[in-house]
């Protein structure tokens, strides 16, 4: 994002996808949507995770940023998830895109 940000070729975005990005895993993601919010904030970020586990996880993480955000869904079942099922390391089964969740600027 931020590379993209300084880039000449930026446009404001209307949409900003985060597709199975782990948001839980990765102490990145925190200030990267601070500074979505604060760049594009028309835009709607939407995160997917593979599993109602890793949602309910990137939900978690998502209420740490710190600047006022405010859903426009919770977590939910994604109706356009992947059909596709695959095995983790886990024993969990994993759908690309499984869950998701939309967030904005206050």
């Amino acid at each position: 994002w931020d590379e993209y940000l300084r880039s000449r070729a930026y446009i404001s975005p209307a949409v900003l996808f985060c597709f199975n990005a782990g948001v839980w895993g990765y102490d990145e993601w925190l200030p990267t949507f601070q500074r979505m919010v604060q760049e594009a904030p028309h835009a709607p970020i939407v995160v997917t995770s593979y599993n109602e586990c890793e949602a309910i996880d990137d939900s978690d993480a998502i209420a740490d940023v710190e600047v006022p955000i405010t859903w426009q869904w919770t977590m939910e079942a994604n109706p356009f998830a992947s059909r596709s099922a695959r095995p983790s390391h886990h024993d969990r089964v994993l759908h690309e895109n499984a869950y998701w969740q939309c967030f904005g600027a206050k």
